[in-house]
């Protein structure tokens, strides 16, 4: 499919948040590859945020839409964050366990197979 295609069918979408799923897998690509052959020919993108509450029945001026998705940058952050030290915890307790056999210092990895 060319760009030229790819954004008539983004622009006549009823709903474009599915669509731009839909033309990554109609043309094999991710759909970060789609939003920015969007971007590239002009086309505003907007992604779907997470609805809390009343769904709005009015669109989001631009100030606000941008303020949301520093809200969800902000969101992300802090999962991404909680995940990074969790998995820090858990190479930790691994490398533990790797020195330690039944109570005993091992010097290295290596000799834990041995045994």
């Amino acid at each position: 499919m060319t760009e030229g295609e790819i954004c008539r069918q983004y622009r006549s979408a009823k709903d474009r948040a599915s669509q731009l799923q839909i033309l990554a897998d109609l043309n094999c690509v991710p759909r970060l590859e789609i939003i920015k052959i969007l971007m590239h020919n002009g086309e505003q993108v907007r992604l779907p945020l997470a609805a809390k509450g009343k769904k709005r029945t009015t669109e989001l001026t631009d100030e606000e839409y941008t303020a949301a998705l520093f809200r969800r940058l902000d969101v992300l952050d802090r999962e991404i964050s909680k995940r990074e030290r969790e998995y820090r915890e858990i190479v930790a307790v691994m490398k533990g366990a790797g020195r330690y056999k039944c109570g005993k210092k091992v010097r290295n990895a290596a000799q834990l197979s041995e045994k």
